[in-house]
């Protein structure tokens, strides 16, 4: 290659690929070439229930039953390519056919779902289940709603962020062996 200076400045002569090229096809070739960084896949989460609602009863002294948990297992999966890392989960769950909401509205940080799942990252083209659980004071009686936002980036620190709603296909109640007679604080099951 050949540099030519003219007029204090330095100029490239030859460019050997580019001088087989037409110039028309120079300008999109450094268009493509330039802009392909701008076209990378971003992260996406795609949320879902996975199986039933479950709830068994809070029981003490054997026959006393002082409340209802209930959980949904929520499968997060990554559509876009990218890992993504969660930030925060938001949320709510609600008891519809009581119309009552499930102990109000939760948050889980990043280090509370690595504490308690094991990891708080949906790998690219992968999925990861966390089980999210509320409490109701009397029986549930279904559908339960999941309702909430999550907060998340994906490896190149874009944000993703994805609200969701979806009902459980099915509520299976676990209701407590009360054979042994009435509640002896109470006097009733």
């Amino acid at each position: 290659m050949n540099w030519i200076e003219r007029g204090g400045g330095t100029a490239l002569a030859e460019v050997p690929f580019m001088k087989r090229l037409p110039l028309v096809a120079t300008f999109p070739m450094i268009a493509v070439v330039s802009l392909g960084g701008c076209n990378a896949r971003q992260g996406e989460l795609g949320v879902e229930l996975s199986g039933p609602a479950v709830s068994v009863p809070f029981v003490f002294h054997g026959n006393c039953v002082a409340g209802w948990s209930v959980a949904v297992d929520v499968r997060l999966r990554e559509t876009g390519g990218r890992t993504v890392v969660i930030r925060s989960l938001t949320f709510r769950l609600t008891d519809e056919g009581r119309n009552a909401e499930l102990g109000g509205s939760y948050t889980l940080t990043a280090a509370e779902l690595t504490e308690r799942f094991g990891g708080n990252f949906v790998p690219a083209h992968g999925s990861r289940v966390y089980r999210l659980a509320g409490r109701a004071d009397a029986r549930p009686e279904g559908p339960i709603l999941l309702a909430g936002a999550i907060d998340a980036r994906d490896e190149s620190g874009r944000t993703v962020a994805t609200s969701f709603r979806s009902s459980a296909p099915e509520l299976v109640v676990h209701d407590p062996d009360l054979s042994g007679g009435p509640c002896p604080i109470t006097g009733s099951p």
